[in-house]
């Protein structure tokens, strides 16, 4: 639950931001995708879930693929506020 309700804040926080500067949309910056994936990767590189067992935490190629990789007070931490320099604001549709 706790995981749950920081992502509703961290959304509620980018709906707000939206709203308040009239963009119609905001999206994830390509280079700012691919840093946090690195460093996800490098994260559960060093978890039980890199050893050889199966799960569904892997795919088929062996690449984990939890969306997390610490505890829930780091996800707190780099959750309390959106860095919206990773993000591309747009004020039109279609833009």
């Amino acid at each position: 639950m706790f995981m749950i309700e920081r992502q509703v804040e961290y959304s509620m926080t980018c709906i707000n931001y939206i709203i308040g500067r009239q963009l119609h949309s905001m999206s994830v910056k390509t280079e700012a995708l691919q840093r946090y994936n690195q460093q996800l990767q490098r994260e559960l590189a060093k978890t039980v879930w890199a050893g050889g067992c199966s799960s569904w935490y892997k795919n088929e190629t062996g690449k984990i693929v939890n969306n997390w990789s610490t505890t829930t007070v780091n996800y707190w931490l780099r959750t309390r506020r959106p860095k919206f320099k990773d993000y591309e604001m747009s004020l039109e549709i279609g833009v």
